[in-house]
């Protein structure tokens, strides 16, 4: 696929041609309609869209069309009759070297995406576990975006606060909890969906998103995912395969270090006993192999707090899940079997989509959740402010951040 190689290389015939006084306007014509043409008729053989066929293999337009624009300004300049009896000395070469330093740094500084930036290094962040790291990244971001959304609710479930915040920030449903992987997915969302399964030990769907990542990421080779299928291995107490991995990466001049010091983190399990080895309660695994579709989220956090209802973090994710996606029947289902009378402190998130669902319950039904009375006050002053004529304004104001606004107006 050439992509956008196919238009650059037209234009620069086509001024290379002009500054040789060549008229040949149908031989260009027909190089500007076949650099065009092209990718539009040949983008669907490889899974493109339009826009990605023309700009293929760069993402922005500046580094698409930069030598092309380098190529024309190089030849206009030496079409000026100054510039070409510039005699070669320390200051004309000084002048020359400066110019090009000062071109190639706005080139860089100009062609960067910080955004992309920003989110790459809130990625280092949860990959380093620097949970409160991540929080202060993420609330330098201006506009709403879904990797960080993302990241931000797995470092408030690291430290058991995700219902506690998630109606305080920007959530696209369900996709800040689980990124969405499809065909045309791009390769960050790929690269970062493990991270939840990692995260809230369910090692099976890791590694199967890891396995995905390796397959989306150029050429099928990123020590970024060889790394967390060692780390999977590695508390999975698969000694071996862990192994395997870990030879691939000391072969490696940049990840040997980190390749050897894993290598002696699995000399030292292998001298301990079986039942020793690494704690598998922190990991949550299942004991029998069932099949799940990775894109079954409640399914399979439903079959991970089953097996080990111990999990809260899991179980926050589930239930977060469901109010998210809007239901309060199954939120209800899992809050009765796994949350109500196990935990001392229910999180008012939970506490309004409850009194929510049990609006047209008996008294004595609710009274058996023991709803605090200031949630019940607040659900029935928002009820009837809903019914005056600026409902929107005047809850945004004061019940922005609750899930009965996120209900109505937000989902």
């Amino acid at each position: 696929m050439v992509g956008s190689r196919l238009l650059v290389f037209s234009l620069m015939v086509i001024f290379y041609e002009g500054a040789k006084n060549r008229k040949r306007w149908w031989f260009w014509l027909s190089l500007l309609l076949s650099s065009y043409l092209y990718p539009l008729f040949m983008c669907h053989f490889y899974g493109l869209n339009i826009e990605e066929a023309y700009k293929y293999s760069h993402v922005d337009g500046l580094s698409v069309y930069f030598p092309a624009m380098a190529l024309i300004l190089e030849i206009f300049a030496l079409e000026i009759k100054s510039i070409r009896r510039v005699r070669l000395n320390r200051h004309s070469l000084l002048i020359t070297f400066l110019a090009v330093v000062f071109g190639f740094f706005s080139f860089v500084i100009a062609s960067t995406n910080w955004k992309r930036e920003k989110v790459l290094a809130v990625d280092q962040a949860v990959y380093r576990g620097d949970w409160e790291r991540v929080l202060d990244l993420s609330a330098g971001f201006d506009s709403p975006d879904i990797l960080i959304s993302y990241y931000r609710n797995i470092a408030f479930s690291k430290k058991n606060e995700l219902p506690q915040n998630l109606m305080d920030y920007y959530q696209r449903g369900a996709d800040a909890l689980f990124l969405p992987i499809g065909l045309r997915s791009s390769i960050l969302p790929v690269f970062f969906s493990n991270e939840t399964y990692f995260q809230l030990g369910d090692m099976d769907m890791a590694r199967h998103r890891a396995i995905e990542g390796i397959l989306s990421s150029p050429k099928q080779r990123s020590v970024r995912q060889i790394k967390r299928l060692v780390e999977i291995d590695i508390r999975r107490g698969d000694v071996e395969e862990a192994r395997k991995y870990l030879n691939l990466l000391d072969a490696t001049l940049f990840y040997h270090s980190w390749a050897r010091s894993k290598e002696e983190q699995l000399k030292g399990e292998e001298t301990l006993s079986v039942e020793k080895r690494l704690p598998r309660k922190s990991d949550w695994d299942r004991e029998h192999d069932i099949l799940l579709s990775v894109s079954d989220y409640p399914g399979v956090l439903s079959s991970l707090v089953a097996k080990h209802p111990e999990n809260k973090q899991a179980l926050d994710y589930l239930l977060c899940y469901y109010l998210l996606n809007e239901n309060l029947n199954s939120f209800k289902n899992t809050f009765d079997t796994y949350y109500k009378g196990k935990f001392e402190v229910v999180p008012r998130l939970y506490e309004e989509a409850l009194v929510q669902v049990l609006s047209k319950s008996s008294d004595e039904e609710v009274d058996g959740y023991q709803i605090p009375q200031d949630v019940i006050e607040d659900y029935q002053d928002y009820i009837h402010c809903k019914s005056g004529r600026k409902a929107k304004e005047e809850l945004r104001e004061r019940y922005s951040s609750t899930y009965w606004y996120y209900s109505d107006y937000i989902h």
